[in-house]
């Protein structure tokens, strides 16, 4: 069952996007100790997404881009080819640029109630965000679906990152 925990006065999902957290089955946790506002979405050719936040505070935005289990389509079956699809389209394109991918130990799995996951740590292009840094972390549960979270900022060493990565449970 989706649902959002710890709402903050200034966080408004649009009710698409809470259905589409409810049919994923996902709970997103939104942080209420910082200055988090909704944001509007940002069109792009990169990545779609279907909600954000951002903290002038923290220095962070984050986006919700989730997609739900259709056993048919075997791209929401296999969450590594759309891992590998987002940051292919996502990350820039420079010459000398570092992409690194990190598996989701089995311990935070269980944290995130997810079957798969991934963490990618890439620069991204100017047309999808303006911050130098993205950290992307993408679960997946096996009949639900798949979430990716984008968290876009401008230093490397950005506590907030760490902090607020878990985002959400299925």
């Amino acid at each position: 069952m989706g649902s959002f925990s710890t709402w903050s006065q200034e966080i408004e999902f649009t009710p698409e996007f809470e259905a589409l957290c409810e049919t994923i089955g996902v709970e997103v946790f939104v942080p209420v100790e910082s200055d988090f506002k909704s944001v509007r979405i940002i069109k792009n050719p990169y990545q779609d997404y279907q909600a954000a936040i951002r903290s002038r505070k923290e220095k962070l935005e984050i986006r919700y881009a989730f997609e739900p289990y259709i056993e048919s389509n075997s791209f929401t079956t296999m969450p590594h080819l759309q891992v590998t699809r987002s940051v292919t389209s996502v990350a820039t394109n420079e010459e000398d640029a570092i992409i690194a991918f990190h598996e989701i130990n089995e311990a935070d799995l269980e944290k995130f109630n997810a079957d798969w996951g991934q963490m990618v740590i890439f620069r991204p292009k100017v047309g999808f965000s303006e911050q130098p840094f993205c950290k992307m972390l993408t679960l997946f549960k096996e009949g639900k679906g798949t979430s990716s979270i984008f968290y876009l900022f401008d230093d490397a060493d950005n506590p907030a990152v760490d902090e607020l990565h878990y985002a959400l449970q299925f």
